[in-house]
């Protein structure tokens, strides 16, 4: 079965990566009057890009400029409408997205347009918002845009991935992140890929109702709606917390009522031992106040290649 599911992600893999391939050749794309830096992946599913945008985003209000990024809103109300907003609160009225959440509140005053025209969504709120640089979540599929930088998150750990674009992408974009080591075989066949190499680190943990800091539970029963559940999972675990059960839910899952039943039995059930999950679940879960769970907020950790990835950030 398992080898079956592999000829079948080969598959789509090939098809997928043939279509993006010839879209790419034949796009035509738009100048933006400010720089534009994509991060995107080749992958499907979660590869953490939503952390680098932010990393970069703390980076360009440290330096005192106004970053702005523009994403899909993928799976959300928001994906066939047009909207910008520049607040955690102005966001969670509005029912932003999940990621688009996640990144104001860890990046208070960045500016996040949301909108499967993203061009169209620049245009409209330029004038307003005055950016001095556009992030573009999710960008190496996104063919209407010029970049002047691309960066692509990948990670090699994964066994049997669904691959969006083919491999030689990688030497085609300006910086290549790899969340895993990078297998020989790779570095064989793309020796001129200066491959960035890191981690997630945790930086904390929260809990819900009062967002103070907290220390680390030794047990705990973790429940995620993200991309790759296993990553969150097996980190707590490499933290020394006994995980002693997980509920995964889709990616971008919005929560309910019944979700929130659900998982305080699931809690009661299991000894009352604390309900642990990420800042994107977070965010999601903030209208239910009464709900009582711990949280924990991760970011990029460089371990080989970090000067050259920021002398290329400032070069753009």
């Amino acid at each position: 079965m398992k080898k079956a599911g592999r000829f079948i992600n080969m598959g789509v893999s090939s098809i997928w990566s043939l279509i993006n391939q010839v879209t790419r050749r034949f796009s035509k794309n738009t100048k933006l009057p400010v720089p534009v830096i994509s991060v995107g992946n080749i992958l499907a599913g979660g590869v953490g890009k939503t952390e680098w945008i932010s990393l970069l985003a703390k980076y360009y209000l440290e330096a005192k400029k106004k970053p702005m990024v523009l994403m899909r809103g993928y799976k959300s109300d928001w994906e066939n409408k047009e909207a910008i907003s520049n607040s955690f609160e102005d966001a969670m009225k509005k029912k932003f997205p999940d990621e688009a959440l996640l990144l104001l509140k860890k990046n208070p005053g960045l500016i996040v347009g949301v909108g499967k025209n993203r061009k169209e969504v620049f245009k409209k709120y330029f004038q307003q918002m005055a950016p001095d640089v556009v992030l573009l979540d999710d960008g190496y599929q996104h063919f209407s845009l010029q970049r002047d930088l691309d960066i692509l998150v990948h990670d090699f750990s994964i066994e049997t991935p669904i691959l969006r674009d083919f491999y030689s992408e990688f030497n085609s974009a300006e910086l290549c992140v790899s969340m895993s080591p990078v297998p020989p075989k790779i570095q064989q066949k793309f020796p001129h890929v200066s491959w960035i190499l890191s981690q997630y680190e945790v930086s904390g943990f929260y809990e819900s109702k009062t967002g103070g800091a907290v220390k680390i539970p030794p047990k705990a029963l973790l429940f995620s709606g993200i991309g790759n559940p296993e990553r969150f999972e097996n980190k707590m675990k490499q933290l020394g917390i006994e995980v002693q059960d997980v509920l995964r839910f889709s990616d971008h899952h919005v929560y309910t009522e019944n979700d929130i039943l659900k998982l305080q039995k699931w809690k009661s059930e299991n000894q009352n031992l604390p309900l642990l999950t990420t800042l994107k679940d977070c965010v999601k879960l903030k209208t239910f106040s009464d709900f009582s769970f711990l949280w924990v907020e991760v970011k990029p950790s460089f371990l080989k290649n970090e000067p050259f990835f920021w002398e290329k950030i400032k070069a753009v």
